[in-house]
C-alpha cells in the first residue's frame, strides 16, 4: 500500500475512534474496548505510547479523565501497531463505513495486469489518455457511481482504493462521465484507469481530466456482472 494511501486511511479509523470515545457515557470502557479491538494487552499499548500499564489500566477503569494529548497517542498507538501487522483492521473499519451496495466488487491482484487487458477484457473504447495503456495496475474496484457521488464526503472517497490506488475503477451506469471525473479530480489520490459503464459518448472535460492526471479513460457498453466476472479473470 502507498505511503498516502495508509495515511489518509489511518486518518479516517483515527477520526473514527476518536469521535466514538468522546461521545461516550463510559470513556474508560470503550478505550477498553478499542484496545481489545485491536488485540493489544495493556502491556503491548503502553510500552508502544511511552507509558506505564498502570496509566492505561487507570484511564479504562475511569480513575483517571483522559485528555486529547493521551487520546492522540492511545489511537494512534493502536493503529500504529496494527499497520505493522499489514493493517487489516484499519481497512475492515474503513469498508464498514461504506453501505455494501456502493462498492459492488473489489479484488486484489497476485500479478501485475496491464490496462490494456482491462479494455479488451471489458470490451471497451479508450477515449482518453491511451498512452498508458502499457501501464500495470494490481486489482480493481467497481462502484455504482450515482450511490458512491452522494454517499461519498472528502477522504471517504478513498474507501475503493482498497490496497492500491494502482487499479482500474470502474463507474456503473454512467451517461458521460463527468460527475466521476470531477470526483477523482479533487480526491487526493488517483486511480490509474477508469472504466465507465453505459457511457457512449465521454464528456469533453471528463476527457481533459483524465489527460490532465494521465489516467486511462475506458468506456464500454458491457453489462456489469460481465464486467465483473471477467477482470476477476485477469491475473489467474
Amino acid at each position: 500500500m502507498s505511503e498516502p494511501l495508509e495515511n489518509h486511511l489511518r486518518e479516517i479509523v483515527f477520526r473514527k475512534i476518536a469521535g466514538d470515545i468522546v461521545a461516550s457515557r463510559d470513556t474508560g470502557d470503550t478505550l477498553r474496548k478499542w484496545r481489545i479491538y485491536f488485540n493489544l494487552t495493556q502491556r503491548e499499548l503502553a510500552e508502544r505510547i511511552g507509558v506505564t500499564p498502570s496509566i492505561i489500566s487507570d484511564y479504562e477503569a475511569g480513575r483517571r479523565v483522559p485528555g486529547l494529548r493521551f487520546l492522540r497517542r492511545f489511537i494512534r498507538g493502536m493503529l500504529e501497531a496494527d499497520m505493522a501487522e499489514g493493517g487489516v483492521k484499519i481497512h475492515r473499519l474503513v469498508a464498514e463505513r461504506t453501505p455494501p451496495d456502493v462498492i459492488l466488487a473489489i479484488h486484489e491482484y497476485n500479478v501485475p495486469v496491464s490496462i490494456r487487458e482491462v479494455a479488451e477484457a471489458v470490451n471497451g473504447e479508450v477515449t482518453a489518455y491511451s498512452d498508458g495503456l502499457e501501464r500495470n495496475i494490481y486489482g480493481f474496484t467497481v462502484v455504482d457511481s450515482l450511490k458512491a457521488i452522494l454517499y461519498f464526503r472528502g477522504n471517504e472517497f478513498l474507501a475503493i482504493y482498497g490496497e492500491t490506488n494502482e487499479r482500474v475503477i470502474v463507474f456503473t451506469d454512467v451517461e458521460r462521465g463527468r460527475s466521476p471525473f470531477i470526483a477523482i479530480r479533487v480526491a487526493p489520490l488517483k486511480p490509474r484507469a477508469v472504466v465507465l459503464q453505459g457511457c457512449l459518448k465521454l464528456d469533453s472535460l471528463a476527457a481533459k481530466i483524465a489527460e490532465s492526471e494521465e489516467i486511462v479513460a475506458i468506456t464500454t457498453m458491457l453489462d456489469r456482472k460481465t464486467i465483473i466476472n471477467n477482470l476477476y479473470e485477469l491475473g489467474k
